[in-house]
C-alpha cells in the first residue's frame, strides 16, 4: 500500500466562518483528503466542530483583536513549528498570524510550499481598515514588501485570473504561478421551483423585488455604494427590498440599517436567500473570484457586479451579467432600474449566467488541478 503524502494547510480563514476562504478550503479538502493525509492549521472560531476523521485540525486560540470584520488567530510559532516540521507539502491560504509563519518554518525546513492567492493582500488591507491618504500609500507599500519575501519563499503559486498573477510579477514576485479558477456546486446552487414558497419560508415578502447581497460586511465590499442607489431606487419603486446576507462589525453595519433594508446576521446556508432574490448586487473595491457572484450566477439570477479580479473575466457586460465602475452609485441604479423594467432582458442575463456557471466553473476540476500541481513539485 503507497503511504499518502502529507499535506498541511494553513487557513488564516477557515469553518465554521462562512467566507469565500472558508468554502474553497471546504470543497477542496473534501476532495483532497482521499488523495493526501491532510492536516489544517486553522482559527479556533467559537461554535467550531472538527469531526472528519480523515482531517487533522489543529485549532489556534482566536486574537481579540479585531481587523475590519476579522478575528485573526493569536501568533503561535510553536505549534506551527512542529507542524511544519511534521509533513512534506504546505499549501497557505493567506498571509498573516498562520500563513506568514508557515512559510518561514517551510523554509527553514526545506519544504515545499504552495499558496493560493485569494486576496491582493496590499488592496485588500487598507481597504479593510478604512485607511486613506498618504497611510494607505505607506501601508500599501508596507503590505508589498510582505508578500514579496513571503511569496518568493514558495514553490509555486496558484492564481485564480492572470491579473492577480500578473500584480504579482509587477511587485517582483518570481516564483512559477499557475492559473486555476476556483469553482460552484451548481446543483447546490439553483433556481428555485417556487420562489414565493422559498420566500414564504424565510419570512420573506412575497410579492416584491428584492436585490440582494451575499458575504461579509466587511469596508472592502462598499456596500454604502448599494445602499445608497437602492435608497433612490427605493424612492421610486415602493415596492422592492435589499437583502444584506451575511454579518460583519456594528460599526460597518449600523449606516446600511435603513428603510426596506434588511441584514440577515451569518446563515449557515444562503442558497435559499440566492433564490429568493431577483438581482445580485457586488460593490466590492477588491475581490480576486469573489466565489458569491458565482453563487449568484449558477442560481439563475442577474449579476451587477464591479469588475474586479476575475470577475470581469467571466461577467460578460450586457451578456450573463452587468458590470458597474466601482463607487459609482450613478451606474449601479441604471442597471437596477434596467433589470426592474425589463424582465425579458433580466431573464436572459440569469438564463446565460447559469449556463456559463455549468460550463467553466467545477470544484472538481479544481480540486484536480490542485492535486495536479502539488503532486508534480
Amino acid at each position: 500500500m503507497i503511504q499518502k503524502k502529507k499535506l498541511l494547510i494553513a487557513a488564516e480563514s477557515f469553518a465554521p466562518r462562512k467566507d469565500g476562504v472558508a468554502v474553497f478550503l471546504k470543497e477542496t479538502i473534501n476532495r483532497l483528503k482521499d488523495t493526501f493525509d491532510i492536516t489544517v492549521l486553522a482559527p479556533a472560531y467559537e461554535g467550531y466542530k472538527d469531526d472528519d476523521p480523515k482531517v487533522k485540525i489543529i485549532r489556534l486560540s482566536v486574537s481579540k483583536k479585531q481587523w475590519g470584520d476579522y478575528k485573526p488567530a493569536k501568533w503561535r510559532f510553536k505549534k506551527i513549528k512542529n507542524a511544519v516540521k511534521n509533513t512534506d507539502l504546505i499549501w497557505v491560504n493567506g498571509l498573516f498570524t498562520i500563513g506568514l509563519p508557515t512559510i518561514y518554518f517551510g523554509s527553514k525546513y526545506n519544504k515545499k510550499i504552495f499558496s493560493w492567492l485569494h486576496h491582493i493582500e496590499w488592496e485588500l488591507v487598507p481597504d479593510s481598515l478604512k485607511v486613506k491618504g498618504v497611510k494607505k500609500k505607506f501601508l500599501g507599500h508596507a503590505v508589498k514588501t510582505v508578500v514579496r519575501k513571503a511569496y518568493d519563499k514558495c514553490t509555486t503559486l496558484m492564481a485564480p485570473s492572470r491579473e492577480t498573477a500578473t500584480k504579482l510579477k509587477h511587485v517582483g514576485v518570481t516564483v512559477p504561478k499557475a492559473i486555476i479558477k476556483a469553482g460552484v456546486d451548481t446543483e447546490h446552487y439553483k433556481p428555485a421551483k417556487n420562489k414565493e414558497l422559498i420566500r414564504k419560508k424565510l419570512r420573506l415578502p412575497a410579492k416584491t423585488f428584492i436585490i440582494g447581497y451575499c458575504g461579509r460586511v466587511g469596508a472592502e465590499k462598499n456596500l454604502r455604494t448599494l445602499v445608497k442607489a437602492f435608497q433612490i431606487f427605493n424612492s421610486e419603486n415602493p415596492d422592492a427590498r435589499l437583502l444584506i446576507v451575511g454579518d460583519g462589525p456594528d460599526k460597518i453595519k449600523e449606516p446600511l440599517k435603513q428603510k426596506n433594508v434588511k441584514i440577515t446576521g451569518f446563515v449557515e446556508d444562503p442558497a435559499p436567500y440566492y433564490q429568493a432574490m431577483d438581482a445580485y448586487v457586488l460593490p466590492s473595491l477588491t475581490e480576486t473570484t469573489s466565489l458569491t457572484t458565482l453563487e449568484a450566477m449558477s442560481t439563475g439570477l442577474p449579476v451587477i457586479v464591479t469588475p474586479s479580479g476575475l470577475i470581469k473575466e467571466y461577467v460578460k457586460n450586457r451578456i450573463n451579467g452587468l458590470l458597474f465602475p466601482k463607487r459609482s452609485w450613478e451606474v449601479l441604479l441604471s442597471h437596477l432600474n434596467r433589470v426592474y423594467k425589463n424582465k425579458d432582458f433580466a431573464e436572459t442575463l440569469g438564463r446565460n449566467a447559469r449556463q456559463s456557471m455549468i460550463e467553466e466553473f467545477s470544484w472538481d476540476s479544481t480540486a484536480m488541478k490542485i492535486e495536479h500541481i502539488l503532486k508534480s513539485k
